[in-house]
C-alpha cells in the first residue's frame, strides 16, 4: 500500500510538471545575444536580445537563442533521472499586420521545431536554439508586398513569436511557459544591399555585426545574386 502511495505521488508530481498553471518545470528567461565566434556559455550573466530584426530576404528564417532555466528539483542521488532530455519548441507566429492576416497555415505560422539539449535539474541552466520564423514565412511576406532585393522602398512590419519548449523526464512530458518574442520583419533594416554580384572591385564591405547570422540582429552589406540577398556582399577580385 505504501510503494502504491508513493508511486502515485510521484505521477502526480511529474503531471504538475506539464501544467500550464505558472509552475512549469521549465523557465525561458530570456533570448540570449551571442557572443563573439556564436559562442554560448549558459550563465545567467549573458546578455539578452530584447526584440528581434530580421530581413524579409533572409534564406535562413529567423533563429531564437532561449535561456532555459529547470524548475525540477533534485537530491545528490537522482540528478541524472531529474535531467531533462529538451527535444523541442512549439511555435505559433501572430500577424499584426491585417494586410497579411492571409499568411497562415501548418509549417509557416504554426510548427515544431525540433533541438535536443540537456537541462538539469536544480536551477540547471542551458541555452538553446531553434528556428522560431521559418524561411517560408518570409518568403511570404515579400511575395505579398512584391518586395524586391533591388528596391529602395523601405518596408518592416512586426510579428510576435508565441514559443513553448519541451522536453522529456523519466517518461513524462514537461513544457514551459509561452514565451512571447517581438520581431521586426524589413528589408532594409538588417541587410544593406550595395548592388549586384559580385561588387565593384575594392568595393569596401562591413563584416557582419551578428556573429551567427549575417540576415538576422546586427547589420551587413549584401549584394544580389539571382535574386537572393548574399551577405556579406562578394566583391569582384578584378575589374569587370
Amino acid at each position: 500500500m505504501q510503494r502504491t502511495l508513493i508511486m502515485m505521488s510521484l505521477g502526480l508530481g511529474l503531471a504538475a510538471c506539464a501544467a500550464d498553471d505558472g509552475d512549469e518545470g521549465i523557465f525561458i528567461s530570456k533570448n540570449v545575444l551571442p557572443a563573439d565566434g556564436c559562442t554560448f556559455s549558459s550563465s545567467a550573466a549573458e546578455l539578452f536580445n530584447p526584440h528581434g530584426t530580421v530581413s524579409v530576404f533572409s534564406p535562413e528564417g529567423y533563429t531564437m537563442y532561449p535561456q532555459l532555466v529547470s524548475r525540477i528539483s533534485a537530491t545528490e542521488n537522482n540528478v541524472q533521472q531529474r535531467t531533462i532530455q529538451m527535444r523541442g519548441s512549439r511555435v505559433d507566429i501572430e500577424i499584426l499586420d491585417p494586410s497579411l492576416s492571409g499568411i497562415s497555415g501548418d509549417g509557416i505560422t504554426r510548427f515544431e521545431s525540433r533541438f535536443a539539449a540537456p537541462l538539469a535539474p536544480n536551477g540547471g541552466i542551458t541555452d538553446a536554439a531553434f528556428q522560431a520564423i521559418p524561411t517560408a514565412f518570409l518568403q511570404a511576406v515579400a511575395q505579398a508586398k512584391g518586395l524586391n532585393p533591388m528596391s529602395t522602398e523601405r518596408f518592416s512590419t512586426e510579428v510576435i513569436v508565441h514559443a513553448k519548449v519541451y522536453g522529456d523526464l523519466s517518461g513524462s512530458e514537461v513544457v514551459s511557459q509561452e514565451y512571447e518574442y517581438p520581431v521586426t520583419i524589413c528589408n532594409n533594416c538588417v541587410t544593406n544591399v550595395l548592388g549586384a554580384c559580385p561588387l565593384p572591385l575594392g568595393t569596401t564591405v562591413l563584416a557582419p555585426t551578428n556573429p551567427c547570422s549575417a540576415y538576422q540582429d546586427g547589420f551587413s552589406d549584401c549584394c544580389v545574386s539571382g535574386g537572393n540577398v548574399v551577405c556579406p556582399g562578394v566583391v569582384a577580385t578584378m575589374a569587370q
